[in-house]
């Protein structure tokens, strides 16, 4: 070993070293529901939502569960969290929100358990709710599609990650329920057809609403190119799906359309190929002849090049295709080496922080050794490491552009970020499946 090399080696073993206390911290200050949601309060209490993996005792109850799952002491404390999202009405909802968090929440909780067998009525009782949920879902969209040739534009609450079949499919491939899972890839992949718009075909895909605030900018709806609301999210879904064994008619075809529409739709400057947040549908040609791309997206799993590398990695390790996992994998490389300044980061956050490219590049890492990313990985974690804050209520807050706010969650919150703290501090993969919420594995 060189010097340079153990220079780098001791100073990651010390801010390895330094992750695991801050994680401990968060872990204290989380430890309390009723604490908990009481210190939401101002800006906080309107983010708040109890019965959520974003911002909820869910999201809180998997940090709980994964260190649960290396001392069993947090079991407790993790059961306390999924009792306390348990009270009052539970919704149904997507993976984020209502009776899929709470299920999502719950198993990752009970991979913790020596047995892996505890909270199995619940589990049950909560499988039966989310099936119904994904038949609803796809049963609509069918007979909606059926019923209009034209169809028009979808809402990404359909098939997003966040609320539609892309994370309820990933919900039930976690739980080993194929045919279900089935229901949803098949929705999918019919969401996927091209469906006529105002000028001509576009892809299914094609939002009738905006992608935020920015309205006035797609008064014809959008197509997003985000890993969590667009089709980036759709890919990763089909991938994991494929590998597990789920596998439909055409979605294979669907799967390197999407690939095909992604990379078509990479613009590029001086330092390489980068995405938008989205493309109006009257844009939807290839991004180096329409010249409407804008600037590049934020360096994040929301949105950005990172989450659609890991989404084109997957689905080329998924079909076998080396040259979707090159794409992939060169899309990073490339977003890694932009400057920080132009990253869009403010805070260390899973959603659009420093957490969610700590872990992106964590498993890029790891499934690509000659890459060369270890540095990256150290480096996001000195990021994220820097933006605790110890007189906050929860050791990280969360940048608003209103402000800063301190949220528990997981998603946006300090339950997320020292998951991908603790998974660094301990330089070993997760022993509990709380990254399959965010579609990366």
């Amino acid at each position: 070993m060189t010097a340079r090399n153990g220079m780098r080696s001791r100073a990651a073993s010390a801010s390895r070293e330094r992750a695991a206390e801050v994680v401990a911290h968060v872990a204290t200050r989380l430890a309390d529901p009723a604490e908990v949601a009481a210190r939401c309060t101002g800006g906080e209490e309107r983010l708040w939502q109890p019965l959520s993996l974003s911002d909820g005792h869910p999201g809180v109850a998997l940090l709980f569960a994964e260190l649960a799952a290396h001392d069993p002491a947090f079991l407790r404390t993790a059961h306390r969290h999924l009792t306390a999202a348990a009270r009052g009405t539970l919704p149904d909802g997507g993976l984020f929100n209502g009776v899929t968090a709470l299920a999502f929440a719950a198993t990752a909780s009970a991979a913790a358990h020596a047995d892996h067998r505890a909270y199995g009525t619940l589990l049950q009782q909560l499988d039966e709710r989310v099936v119904r949920y994904c038949l609803l879902l796809s049963d609509h969209e069918r007979e909606r599609r059926t019923g209009s040739p034209g169809s028009g534009p979808t809402a990404w609450n359909v098939y997003d990650v966040v609320t539609g079949l892309s994370g309820v499919g990933r919900y039930l491939l976690l739980r080993g329920d194929s045919a279900a899972a089935g229901r949803a890839a098949r929705a999918l992949v019919s969401v996927c057809a091209p469906v006529q718009g105002v000028r001509g075909p576009v892809p299914g895909w094609w939002a009738g609403h905006s992608p935020g605030t920015d309205a006035d900018a797609y008064p014809e709806g959008h197509l997003n190119l985000g890993l969590a609301h667009g089709a980036p999210g759709i890919l990763a879904f089909l991938a994991l799906a494929w590998r597990q064994g789920c596998r439909v008619d055409g979605q294979r075809q669907v799967m390197g359309t999407i690939v095909d529409w992604l990379l078509d739709r990479a613009d590029s400057d001086n330092a390489g190929p980068y995405w938008t947040y989205a493309v109006a549908p009257s844009d939807d040609t290839p991004a180096g002849t329409s010249g409407t791309a804008g600037l590049p997206a934020r360096t994040a799993w929301c949105y950005g090049s990172p989450g659609i590398a890991r989404a084109l990695w997957l689905a080329g390790h998924a079909l076998g295709n080396p040259s979707w996992r090159q794409h992939g994998l060169a899309a990073l490389l490339t977003a890694l080496e932009r400057p920080a300044t132009d990253w869009g980061v403010h805070d260390a956050s899973l959603c659009h922080g420093w957490a969610g490219l700590l872990q992106i590049v964590t498993l890029m890492a790891r499934d690509c050794p000659d890459a060369g990313l270890e540095p990256a990985v150290d480096h996001l974690a000195a990021q994220a490491l820097s933006a605790f804050d110890a007189a906050s209520p929860f050791g990280f807050r969360q940048y608003l552009p209103s402000g800063p706010v301190s949220r528990p969650g997981f998603l946006e919150g300090a339950s997320g970020t020292a998951l991908a703290l603790h998974g660094y501090a301990r330089a070993a993969p997760p022993r509990t499946p709380w990254e399959a919420a965010l579609l990366l594995n």
